[in-house]
């Protein structure tokens, strides 16, 4: 029997190294917690670049919505907002989103501006977001940065190490089904409403020192000299909300760093946009549908005539944005409203230029002031009535008809008795 030479060994060593390899390699993708597939599978996937990406923590991702922009302004873009990122992370999934697609604007918020090294995002939290990106040079230098220890950054490198428990839970759905996406290009909605706690207002000459060289500093202008390299229009962002002092000295400061740097720089903290009052999902943070649709319509307007963007609404090539925004007009927008047992939750979710509502009361109910406040500030309030308790087969205290002012036909009706749960945010 002949005896395998030198080189037939290690070409079977080759093999078998290369079979672990893809097992390993597969075992890594399955594992994979679903989260960043999720949210971002959408943008890797796209027919085009985008003309606009955002980039911020969770107040971007439920603050701004892709598809409103598309219907109002023909903008692309897509929404890579996360929650519990700094801006060091969201400097780096910019970064490792480029090996897909480079937008004409990348627009980043400043909300964290002030944070230090001190502030460490768990791992646990980076897998939401970079989970998507593949194991290459780049991502293994956003490990670095932003991992602190060897392990930290094994397990964001390779999910397989923490979540190699999950082959308990793997069904025949996990492992050959077909994958649910993001239906609003990385946005995410919080419904709720709830009146914010008014703060004290900043100088706005009270700033922070440019020469300290805090986190939120340091990663602001390795954003805009990214963007640079790429010929890539930057812009700065600060959210509105009722800001605590330390952020609206972050706004502040952010003033001073984008006139520093050239660049635009959009803070809306001080702009007549939103009302604190209406608009909030939950204390001094997140926007509920009211507030993030006049967000989105203060951004559709100022981006267009400040970067020059072109309205692709006419252009045949981008037909399946229209398809694209059917499904999220169909499956989140009435969807979400459908399955709304909130009054005033639903009343916020009322506020789009595509929705009229008309409102009947029974069992001489009367509007309370903040729901008043709520239904006033819709752009299509078709009136408030007392109805015919004759028809009020479900002893209902307060009936919604809602209508699409596309076609002009009613969409559903929603009831309402007294006692429903109140300023509950449902995220």
């Amino acid at each position: 029997m002949k005896k395998h030479t030198l080189p037939i060994r290690v070409l079977d060593l080759i093999i078998v190294l290369s079979i672990i390899a893809a097992f390993l390699f597969a075992a890594n993708r399955i594992m994979l917690r679903t989260d960043a597939s999720w949210e971002y599978q959408p943008y890797v996937e796209d027919h085009e670049d985008t003309d606009v990406i955002f980039l911020g923590a969770s107040i971007v991702e439920t603050g701004v919505h892709p598809y409103q922009l598309w219907r109002d302004y023909g903008i692309t873009s897509y929404n890579f907002g996360t929650g519990g990122f700094g801006i060091k992370y969201s400097y780096w999934m910019f970064r490792l989103s480029l090996q897909y697609h480079v937008p004409k604007v990348a627009v980043l918020d400043c909300l964290g501006l002030a944070r230090t090294s001190d502030n460490i995002c768990p791992v646990s939290m980076l897998h939401n977001g970079f989970d998507i990106f593949p194991l290459n040079s780049e991502k293994i230098r956003s490990s670095i940065d932003m991992c602190p220890t060897f392990s930290d950054r094994m397990q964001l490198l390779l999910p397989l190490m923490v979540y190699h428990t999950r082959w308990s839970e793997m069904t025949g759905e996990d492992l050959f089904g077909e994958k649910e996406y993001n239906q609003q290009r990385g946005a995410v909605f919080y419904h709720g409403w709830h009146a914010s706690v008014p703060q004290a207002q900043l100088s706005r000459d009270d700033v922070l020192d440019l020469n300290e060289n805090r986190e939120g500093m340091v990663y602001i202008r390795k954003f805009i000299e990214l963007c640079r390299e790429y010929d890539i229009q930057p812009v700065l962002m600060f959210m509105p909300f009722e800001a605590q002092i330390e952020r609206q000295q972050e706004a502040n400061t952010a003033a001073l760093l984008a006139e520093e740097e050239g660049v635009p720089y959009l803070n809306m903290l001080y702009e007549d946009i939103i009302d604190v009052n209406t608009d909030a999902c939950d204390s001094n943070a997140h926007l509920n549908r009211a507030g993030a649709t006049k967000v989105t319509d203060y951004l559709g307007k100022t981006l267009t005539q400040l970067c020059g963007l072109e309205d692709h609404r006419s252009d045949p090539a981008y037909a399946h944005w229209y398809e694209g925004y059917d499904i999220y007009w169909n499956n989140v927008i009435l969807k979400d409203m459908e399955e709304e047992e909130d009054f005033k939750t639903l009343i916020t979710m009322l506020y789009d230029t595509d929705l009229g509502a008309y409102f009947e009361t029974f069992n001489n109910y009367q509007f309370d002031e903040n729901e008043t406040a709520l239904m006033n500030q819709l752009p299509y309030l078709f009136g408030v009535g007392a109805g015919d308790p004759i028809n009020n087969t479900n002893d209902a205290d307060v009936r919604v008809h809602i209508y699409s002012r596309v076609t002009g036909e009613e969409l559903f009706i929603k009831e309402f008795n007294h006692g429903w749960d109140e300023t509950v945010p449902k995220y």
